[in-house]
């Protein structure tokens, strides 16, 4: 079976995964947008006197947040409770009528998980099992006979998706990370002697580079599958240099389709660096024209989209994007990307995230692999700002590398040499980390509005 959604859709019900570090607000609202019915949570946030509590009509925006009308029960998963004592339950029910067993139909709604929200509102996405199952077969390889670590929190999909391959193995242990503090993962590593990881590139950096690394521990990685965001070359080579038994594996999914297409080990490390891979045996992968909607020749930037037979998601109750799929059945993922004429798909960006300066497009991963470059440089990311003249232009921002500061006149004369002058970004700003969401992704949103107070771009 394929564990909590398998089971949980044997009882007639729908698995809903919720963010472990949700304030109560947040918790409530996910809870209402879901119609989560059963909750199961700890005892870090007391939910008790906001169910079924009504909203006045003269209440606050926020003070609405606090109050869910859907939830019937609740369960404290922190509570010591031994099951084994109520085996006989489930010989009971099972031998009777009144609770007869589900036959499970693989396309049906299995469970909810929700988007990352990484550069808008979180969306609530209906998966079914067709859609967990048939990723989790082209993937099962990569993870026979490893001790892995799992630092991707279980809400997310490539979280969740760490479980069920697992399952699927044989001979594989999962260590399961309680934080996303890189020293702490170093550690849970080197304790355990994991040898293989599935994270995102800032995740991967974070270890890194973390002091905790021992030279033992620093051999023990071999694998690395990377997702989320595209790593940086100099990334890449950082990282070779630290973890130099670690090859790197290159993936692409989205919430709404689980992972669709991966790199090799076998591949170079520049296309490793650069390329999402090339699609499963079950995925149809294209790129189209943004605005004529006409297929793109290789090389050519355009939207990708996806098609596959697994893939069943819907949105949840969410009115703004119900139309997941177009009408030959492919679904719009809102990247931008170009396929090489030997089949490599190789992302260069959001089309939410295209800066268009004065009338010229800006792809943002063309400036963040030109700064990544500049000598010190440990993490870029490239934002949007507003400008009064041209609309809107580039926003640098820059983590260096310990004991190193930004000389932002020496970067901007080095982005000289690779870059013409109407894409050098206009403002520059140095960080010491850079806002995280729950998955170890850069909170793009937070960054954002950081840099419009730090700049007082307009």
């Amino acid at each position: 079976g394929l564990g909590l959604p398998d089971c949980v859709q044997r009882l007639g019900a729908v698995s809903v995964l919720l963010n472990d570090t949700f304030s109560l607000p947040e918790l409530l609202r996910a809870c209402q947008e879901a119609d989560v019915e059963y909750l199961c949570a700890g005892n870090q946030i007391d939910v008790s006197a906001a169910i079924n509590a009504p909203a006045e009509q003269n209440d606050s925006a926020e003070q609405n947040d606090l109050h869910c009308t859907c939830i019937k029960c609740t369960y404290n998963i922190d509570e010591q409770n031994d099951f084994c004592l109520r085996r006989n339950e489930y010989a009971l029910l099972k031998n009777n009528s009144a609770f007869p067993e589900t036959a499970l139909n693989a396309d049906e709604k299995s469970m909810i998980i929700f988007t990352s929200g990484t550069t808008g509102k979180e969306k609530a996405i209906m998966l079914s099992l067709s859609n967990l199952s048939i990723p989790s077969e082209q993937e099962r390889t990569f993870f026979e006979n490893q001790n892995f670590i799992c630092v991707l929190p279980l809400f997310h999909i490539l979280g969740f998706m760490n479980i069920l391959l697992a399952l699927y193995t044989e001979n594989t242990t999962v260590v399961l990370s309680p934080t996303l503090i890189p020293d702490d993962i170093v550690l849970l590593i080197q304790k355990h002697k994991c040898n293989a990881l599935f994270s995102v590139p800032t995740m991967l950096l974070g270890i890194a580079e973390s002091p905790k690394l021992t030279q033992e521990g620093a051999l023990l990685l071999t694998k690395c599958i990377l997702g989320g965001s595209s790593i940086l070359a100099e990334q890449a080579k950082f990282i070779h240099k630290k973890l130099i038994n670690c090859k790197l594996t290159g993936g692409y999914g989205m919430s709404e389709t689980a992972v669709v297409s991966m790199t090799s080990p076998d591949d170079s490390d520049e296309i490793i660096c650069s390329s999402i891979g090339k699609p499963f045996k079950n995925i149809t992968l294209k790129i189209i024209d943004v605005e004529t909607k006409k297929e793109c020749a290789p090389g050519v930037t355009g939207e990708l989209l996806i098609k596959g037979e697994n893939l069943k998601a819907q949105y949840y109750r969410n009115t703004e994007c119900q139309m997941l799929y177009d009408n030959d059945g492919f679904i719009h993922s809102g990247d931008l990307a170009y396929v090489s004429k030997d089949g490599y798909y190789f992302i260069t960006g959001r089309i939410k995230n295209l800066i268009i300066r004065g009338g010229e497009n800006i792809i943002p991963s063309e400036l963040a692999q030109a700064v990544s470059k500049y000598p010190g440089v440990s993490q870029v990311e490239i934002v949007s700002l507003p400008d009064r003249f041209y609309g809107e232009v580039a926003g640098a921002a820059v983590v260096m590398q310990n004991g190193c500061t930004l000389d932002k006149e020496a970067l901007i004369q080095f982005l000289h040499t690779m870059l013409t002058v109407n894409k050098i970004p206009a403002y520059f700003v140095q960080y010491e980390r850079f806002p995280l969401l729950a998955n170890g992704k850069t909170d793009l949103r937070s960054l954002r509005n950081d840099m419009l107070v730090k700049t007082k771009a307009h």
